[in-house]
């Protein structure tokens, strides 16, 4: 049952208290050429079937969904497949499965004493049983609030923000590399830099050169980034 924005989950079966079940409320979206469909989950637990005879609230506030798809998106980039979106379904699917290896022995090896109109007759003896639940999301919801990008992807004339300190080095070949190095400051975390220049003689291991600005707003200078040091960190492109 829907309410608002909050999902009133439970189950009526004649399965034991005991019964363990997966639970899940999830919403996908289609990414990908040939579209593969993915499911976002605002619900996955391992429970039992008595925790769920009585109601559980699920939200499924826009901001929960948000950050959901935050998350998805910072994961996608560090894989080095950035999340790209084409649609996102409409309905919400809620499911719970019964799967084998109960710890009740009643059910018997691989659940092979399970019976019912719910049961498979072949493969594997799990129940699983789905609802979908119409709950559209609003348009400027089916977007990452946020653009994640890898570490050596960064492009000239475009700004981000760095989520860690880094060093910033004076040249990206100094004459005197023990002197350079005395002169390196760090530039602390959320500082914002504007690529002026990109440097790809290393190709898994490009240098920018950047403008920075700090996270109150002063001028940090320019210098030379490595992107090794980069590495680990949720960089966000700004604009």
């Amino acid at each position: 049952m829907l309410e608002g924005d909050q999902l009133l989950l439970s189950l009526d079966t004649d399965l034991p208290d005991e019964t363990v079940l997966m639970v899940s409320a999830a919403r996908s979206y289609h990414e990908g050429s040939p579209e593969q469909e993915k499911p976002l989950n605002y619900l996955s637990e391992r429970s039992t079937v008595g925790e769920w005879r009585v109601p559980h609230k699920v939200s499924l506030t826009h901001g929960v969904w948000a950050k959901l798809l935050d998350e998805r998106a910072r994961l996608s980039t560090v894989t080095g497949e950035p999340l790209n979106i084409k649609r996102t379904n409409g309905d919400l699917d809620a499911s719970f499965t019964v799967p084998i290896n109960q710890t009740d022995p009643r059910f018997g090896k691989g659940n092979e004493n399970l019976r019912g109109k719910k049961v498979p007759t072949t493969g594997l003896r799990t129940v699983r049983v789905e609802k979908k639940i119409p709950y559209p999301l609003p348009v400027n919801a089916t977007r990452p609030a946020r653009t994640y990008v890898a570490r050596d992807a960064l492009e000239s004339g475009v700004t981000y923000q760095i989520p860690k300190e880094v060093p910033l080095m004076p040249s990206r070949d100094p004459a005197d590399p023990l002197e350079a190095l005395k002169s390196l400051r760090r530039i602390p975390a959320q500082t914002l830099i504007t690529v002026l220049t990109v440097d790809r003689r290393q190709a898994s291991n490009p240098w920018y050169r950047v403008k920075a600005v700090g996270p109150a707003g002063a001028a940090l200078g320019t210098g030379w980034i490595n992107s090794i040091a980069l590495i680990g960190a949720d960089i966000v492109r700004v604009r």
